[in-house]
């Protein structure tokens, strides 16, 4: 099972009691239980959790808090905190980074990300940012080969990337 939202961290003893409730039923099994979340959590939740889920699908916006801010409307402090303590905790699934060409694609912030991110022996989902059709176009698509291009900075570092 995977939960996500909007942000499904926003409603926590929700997600505490059926994240239990899925653990503490048999007929549930060894299914996981994962959530999905852009990370912006306090801590204590994290710890609440742990008992309770699989793992966490982590958002990661941009790895410069400038960035992160011009692209979410606030900085990246916590989220960068819930990655570093949900790797503790064992429960890092992935990290979900979507690919926005002018916004988050500078060469020093990838590499600063892929140097972070390489000793947690975490996963990467590099995700092309594409147009949905629901408004205007505020940014550009990435091509595959610029896609491919920021993926290869990770793995020369041992990330291992898939892109889609």
């Amino acid at each position: 099972v995977t939960i996500s939202g909007g942000e499904a961290t926003t409603q926590p003893d929700f997600l505490v009691e059926v994240t239990e409730a899925f653990k503490g039923d048999p007929a549930f099994g060894s299914k996981t239980v994962l959530i999905d979340s852009n990370g912006k959590t306090p801590l204590a939740l994290w710890d609440r959790l742990a008992p309770t889920i699989d793992g966490v699908m982590l958002d990661l916006k941009a790895w410069d808090d400038g960035d992160h801010e011009r692209l979410t409307g606030s900085g990246n402090e916590e989220v960068l905190a819930s990655l570093a303590h949900l790797a503790s905790l064992g429960l890092l699934t992935e990290v979900r980074f979507v690919l926005v060409p002018g916004w988050n694609d500078d060469p020093a912030g990838l590499d600063a990300m892929a140097e972070h991110l390489a000793p947690l022996g975490v996963p990467l989902k590099l995700i092309r940012a594409r147009h949905h059709g629901v408004a205007e176009p505020t940014y550009d698509e990435p091509s595959e080969e610029s896609a491919e291009d920021a993926a290869e900075r990770f793995r020369a570092r041992g990330v291992a990337v898939r892109v889609i």
